[in-house]
């Protein structure tokens, strides 16, 4: 008998895991993140969730724009290598 409780004590946190939640992880910290420029935006090519790199956006931004100077002085700001296009 003091056996089988054993058991079951030890499978108990075993059984606990297996269960399913569904749930949202909130951010311990918000960062509002502002332009210089007051402005709509065209289109947000990203979802929630999506890891974001700052130079494929800045890179993005002087496809449309080679003449960009924000974009550019950005790139030069985070240390990208090579001012061409990628």
């Amino acid at each position: 008998m003091t056996r089988i409780l054993l058991y079951l004590l030890l499978l108990a946190p075993a059984l606990v895991r297996a269960e399913e939640f569904d749930c949202l992880i909130e951010a311990r910290q918000s960062v509002d993140i502002r332009s210089p420029v007051e402005g709509l935006l065209e289109s947000v090519k990203v979802q929630r969730g999506d890891l974001v790199k700052a130079e494929a956006a800045y890179r993005r931004a002087l496809r449309r724009d080679p003449n960009n100077r924000s974009a550019w002085e950005a790139l030069q700001g985070i240390g990208a290598q090579g001012g061409g296009r990628r």
